[in-house]
């Protein structure tokens, strides 16, 4: 690198594999470590900026993640948004998409610096494992002289739209793809930026007007397989403890809609108790999914089921219970409003995170 002065980054260690080490019994478990031995599981970091590291107090498998979690990674990243030019957020895999979506949105369209997420198939200590090359190319990103200004997935050498990113393999360092949405970013010799990128919109100061990092528990998530019991669907919806629901359909927004395997009094009772009650589809496409002609999807829609277009399940998951947040903390009196609040909120695109390519970032819904 040049001698010019290197930029400051913020990396934010959740847990995960990427930092994970083997207890006495053999099992992975996340690590403890201290800024020294957090870099030196990739010293290359150091070449590329100035970086400040903040662990979780306690790290954990991203497979106990939670919506409070999305909201202490975003408090990490606000409090300290005018210090760093930009973000990297090392966390598991597992949930990975559904935290790049809660940060996308609890920062929503006023982001103007960028937040980057990476993670490993392989601890550390595999040497011909990704967790050191994977960090190093995150802070690569995040450095590079293309300013740019949304919440990505830096994994492998591919860089993604973070609310539009899914996990694909368990295994293939190769793990994460963008169903409906174009890459954002290749990484090589140098980051390759595409058009699909968000600039930065504004330089200075992060409008903190559209920060909004509150998330209600209890959505639940169903998918629909043949001779699955909806009933059982129905009772647990009457559950205090849930808030709302997202069901993956068949593809297109096909559901069951005949005799006792009826999905259509879920959405009714849904309906009933001003608990949303969203489909997805399990093949997002570019363009704009479940918006089918088959009786199977309309008479799911008329019964009050709510369509999320392209969204990943994760996407839906994770913005239904943002929605959700934003509608209680407004405290209107009729469910009627709440409900249809919901909704648009739910249907609306926000950060890009819905649509066909290359729509540009709404403005901010009042």
């Amino acid at each position: 690198m040049s001698n010019r002065k290197k930029p400051k980054i913020c990396i934010i260690y959740t847990g995960g594999t990427i930092g994970m080490k083997r207890n006495a019994k053999g099992d992975l478990v996340p690590a403890k470590y201290s800024r020294k031995g957090f870099i030196e599981l990739a010293p290359d970091i150091e070449e590329y900026a100035e970086i400040e590291y903040v662990p979780f107090e306690s790290p954990i498998d991203s497979s106990n993640a939670v919506p409070s979690d999305w909201k202490r990674i975003a408090e990490s990243i606000f409090e300290r948004r005018d210090e760093f030019r930009g973000f990297v957020v090392a966390h598991g895999t597992d949930t990975m998409s559904s935290t790049a979506v809660a940060l996308s949105l609890a920062f929503g369209p006023k982001l103007n610096f960028p937040i980057v997420m990476t993670g490993a198939q392989t601890e550390p200590d595999v040497h011909h494992g990704d967790a050191r090359i994977n960090l190093v190319r995150a802070v690569r990103v995040a450095a590079d002289d293309k300013q740019f200004a949304e919440v990505v997935v830096a994994f492998n050498t591919m860089v993604f739209r973070g609310n539009r990113a899914q996990k694909r393999s368990e295994n293939d360092f190769d793990a994460f793809f963008s169903p409906a949405y174009p890459n954002v970013a290749l990484i090589a010799r140098n980051i390759l930026f595409t058009p699909y990128i968000r600039p930065i919109q504004a330089m200075g100061r992060y409008d903190v007007k559209g920060y909004r990092p509150d998330f209600v528990d209890g959505v639940l998530p169903a998918r629909v397989l043949p001779g699955s019991p909806p009933g059982a669907i129905v009772d647990t919806l009457e559950r205090e403890d849930v808030t709302g629901l997202v069901i993956e359909s068949y593809g297109a927004g096909t559901v069951p809609t005949r005799g006792k395997y009826s999905y259509l009094p879920v959405f009714k009772r849904g309906k009933e108790l001003g608990k949303p009650v969203a489909i997805t589809s399990p093949f997002p496409q570019p363009e704009t999914t479940l918006a089918s002609s088959y009786e199977t999807h309309t008479d799911a829609v008329s019964a009050g089921a709510i369509t999320t277009g392209n969204m990943t399940t994760p996407c839906a998951h994770a913005k239904l219970s943002w929605a959700l947040a934003r509608v209680s903390a407004k405290r209107r009196s009729s469910g009627s409003d709440r409900a249809a609040e919901v909704k648009r909120l739910l249907i609306d695109n926000y950060v890009g995170e819905v649509g066909e390519p290359l729509a540009k970032f709404p403005k901010d819904p009042k």
